[in-house]
């Protein structure tokens, strides 16, 4: 058991980019034991910060997507640090 081949692959990321977060959301990630594996098996101490019941809504609103099929531009779903963008651009020009 222990370190192997394949948490070798874990630490050095994935498609070449190294792994600097992992996100704990509910379930059995609440149980301290499953951050502490984690943390030595990814090198990253695990963060607790995201609400579950929004990491749901937001998968189910996302699989909803997919599974209409191709948009036609009205909708778009922004991942957090381009909310966040948008949002200073607003605040910035007096729209929110």
């Amino acid at each position: 058991g222990g370190r192997g081949p394949s948490n070798v692959k874990i630490r050095d990321g994935f498609a070449g980019r190294p792994l600097t977060e992992v996100v704990l959301v509910g379930g059995a990630t609440r149980m301290p034991a499953v951050g502490r594996i984690l943390a030595a098996v990814t090198g990253v101490s695990p963060r607790r910060t995201v609400d579950p019941d929004e990491a749901v809504a937001l998968g189910a609103a996302v699989q909803v997507g997919i599974l209409d099929g191709p948009d036609d531009g009205a909708v778009t779903v922004l991942t957090p640090m381009q909310a966040a963008i948008l949002r200073a651009v607003a605040k910035d020009r007096g729209l929110a």
